[in-house]
């Protein structure tokens, strides 16, 4: 059963670091479990990487395509751009990605889908139970929809907001080339519709 994120929040206010339970992830949506449906490979910044979309598994793909299937179901597509969260450091479970590579990366996005190509191209959109993953040498994003696939929405997301804060952030955890660390919505506002709040941004050793 996919955790709520009421249990994520808890989660995240009363640990200051992250123990993976039976060596799996606080997502729901494991490395090991996703099912690649498409990569590219892009050149920017003096730099490769690769841009990959994946389901969470393959029964999310199985059940993702039996819902598209469905000619009456529309989705909603929320904005998560510039929404912040909760960061946690994990330790312990296998080397991290370089910082260098992190670093590379970073800089490679930015040359890539912000520097003079307008907010268009900034942006990038995410299915319930899908993951946008970036990767370049032993650094990998990944950005994870944790919606349901039944009724959940698609998500948008900005790769500024990537690479101004949410990387930024985890460097300290890359630092010591231990496992990684991870983000998950840090916010109740009540302003916020709450299917825009499940989410999980990650960095791992690719």
């Amino acid at each position: 059963m996919k955790p709520s994120f009421l249990t994520f929040t808890l989660i995240s206010l009363f640990v200051s670091s992250v123990v993976f339970a039976q060596g799996a992830a606080l997502t729901s949506c494991k490395a090991a479990d996703r099912v690649l449906i498409n990569n590219r490979t892009v050149s920017a910044g003096g730099h490769e990487f690769q841009v990959s979309t994946k389901a969470c598994s393959a029964d999310v793909l199985a059940l993702s395509s039996r819902s598209h299937s469905r000619a009456i179901e529309k989705r909603d597509t929320f904005t998560t751009c510039g929404i912040g969260g909760e960061f946690r450091c994990v330790v312990g479970q296998g080397v991290g990605p370089l910082a260098a590579d992190c670093a590379a990366l970073s800089n490679a996005v930015v040359a890539a889908f912000e520097s003079n190509t307008g907010p268009a191209l900034d942006t990038f959109t995410v299915p319930p139970q899908f993951v946008q993953e970036l990767s370049l040498g032993t650094c990998l994003w990944a950005w994870i929809n944790e919606n349901p696939v039944t009724g959940g929405a698609v998500l948008q997301e900005c790769y500024s907001t990537l690479t101004g804060f949410l990387a930024p952030d985890l460097n300290s955890c890359i630092t010591a080339a231990d496992t990684g660390g991870f983000v998950i919505p840090g916010t109740l506002n009540t302003g916020f519709d709450p299917r825009i709040l499940e989410w999980t941004f990650e960095i791992l050793h690719s």
